[in-house]
């Protein structure tokens, strides 16, 4: 995730700790936000189960192509977008991450526009 960072996707934040004499990676909560002195939280959506429409055992048939298309008529800023999640899959191809799919992939909801969220699940 920091080589993401590096290579300039939109990432959660990271830390490695040592914990009970073991490695544990800490990713930062991106779907909270503070408001006065309680944390709230952000809505979010599934690419696979929402957006899609999918199940969970059908979710493993969704398509970049196709979210590409659902970013293109419902998001914020499509342009941006398709760019960021272009860049999320060749980072991905490069990094080794088999475990790509619509389930590591989400956007915040407002009540009226999407914008993705920042990448959360990458596992080279």
């Amino acid at each position: 995730m920091r080589l993401a960072n590096h290579a300039g996707l939109e990432v959660a934040s990271v830390q490695l700790v040592t914990a009970a004499k073991k490695d544990v990676l800490l990713i930062e909560r991106f779907d909270r936000v503070k408001v006065e002195k309680r944390w709230s939280r952000k809505a979010m959506v599934s690419a696979a189960l929402t957006l899609f429409g999918l199940d969970d055992m059908m979710a493993w048939y969704a398509s970049y192509e196709i979210l590409a298309e659902i970013i293109r008529h419902r998001f914020t800023t499509p342009e941006d977008t398709l760019k960021e999640l272009f860049s999320r899959l060749v980072f991905n191809i490069l990094c080794g991450n088999t475990d790509d799919h619509a389930r590591n992939h989400a956007a915040f909801w407002d009540g009226s526009n999407l914008s993705l969220t920042p990448a959360y699940d990458v596992y080279p």
